[in-house]
């Protein structure tokens, strides 16, 4: 993934990547960020556990170069197998999955009973779990596709260059390929934030008393913000519509939250943006028994509306038009 310079933010990250977390605890706290030292506790899990993956990945791949005949042979006949049979998508998926599925509930509680100290959440919407499993499995592959472009990049040069199986070898070993852990270290970080982007939407849709979500732009102090985060700032939309958001590319973009998997990665790669939630005092002096009455059925209509929304997509996907059908 890009990182684009943010000023300050950037010297911040750099400064976490380099293991000083308690400035980054200061300062997700400070941009309102719940759960901030359990976010970090979370971040340093998936870094360790995505840099061993991506390390032994490269180590899979050095012993086949050091088996292999030429590069020319290699790369025709054993890199495509080797890409075949990689296990590396299917373990970062479980590294993924294991994590949002534990930190999830968490945060949405927090979040919740941030506008409503009574209220406890006792499950996630079907959206919700169903956004863990198929980002985990997007991510996956992502990651995965991004590390095979990385090594193909070095073996096509080494054969343009005339290199030999131990030149190229080199050149992985000396490269990020081989030593991953800034990599891992910034897609932990990016995706524990996501996490709470999602978080916060669901717990807006089991806050009987939040009617809408702001954008927050929380990088005020910096010296150079992304400007169309800027302009986002204190934008209110419905809690269950999205936002419109021009691209830094131009293109128009229509993110539920910040960090959306809807938008680029130099719209998303450290990102610190957050919703606020836009509370009705009016549902807050309800009883808690309307309250907790009134979050089951948000969760039931919401569970009822993706149902219809996977259905559409299926059907879309399948190429069938509901309209010939009535």
């Amino acid at each position: 993934m890009k990182c684009l310079r943010c000023g300050p933010l950037i010297k911040a990250i750099d400064a976490y990547l380099a293991k000083a977390e308690n400035d980054l605890y200061e300062q997700l706290t400070m941009e309102g960020y719940l759960k901030a030292k359990e976010s970090l506790n979370t971040v340093d899990e998936i870094e360790e556990v995505v840099t061993k993956l991506l390390e032994d990945n490269a180590d899979d791949l050095l012993k086949e170069l050091a088996d292999a005949i030429d590069l020319e042979t290699f790369f025709k006949d054993n890199w495509p197998k080797f890409k075949n049979k990689s296990k590396l998508s299917r373990d970062l998926f479980d590294v993924f999955h294991t994590q949002f599925s534990t930190i999830m509930p968490t945060y949405v509680e927090a979040y919740v009973q941030k506008t409503d100290a009574e209220l406890t959440v006792t499950k996630l919407t079907k959206r919700t779990t169903d956004w863990i499993s198929s980002w985990s499995s997007d991510l996956a592959d992502i990651m995965k596709l991004d590390t095979e472009t990385e090594i193909e990049a070095v073996l096509k040069k080494g054969l343009n260059d005339g290199k030999s199986i131990n030149d190229v070898a080199n050149l992985i070993a000396d490269s990020g390929i081989r030593s991953p852990g800034y990599r891992a270290r910034r897609v932990a970080l990016t995706e524990v934030l996501r996490a709470h982007g999602y978080a916060q939407l669901e717990s807006y849709i089991q806050s009987p008393a939040v009617e809408e979500k702001m954008w927050k732009h929380t990088g005020a102090y910096r010296n150079d913000p992304r400007q169309n985060h800027v302009d986002m700032d204190g934008v209110r939309v419905p809690k269950g519509q999205p936002f419109t958001l021009i691209g830094a590319d131009g293109n128009t973009y229509y993110p539920m939250t910040p960090r959306d998997v809807c938008l680029p990665p130099r719209e998303s790669v450290n990102c610190h943006c957050l919703l606020q939630p836009v509370v009705s005092e009016e549902v807050l002096g309800l009883s808690l028994e309307e309250r907790q009455a009134l979050q089951a059925q948000a969760i039931a209509e919401d569970d009822g509306e993706w149902e219809k929304e996977l259905d559409a997509q299926n059907k879309a996907r399948a190429g069938i038009n509901e309209e010939d059908y009535t």
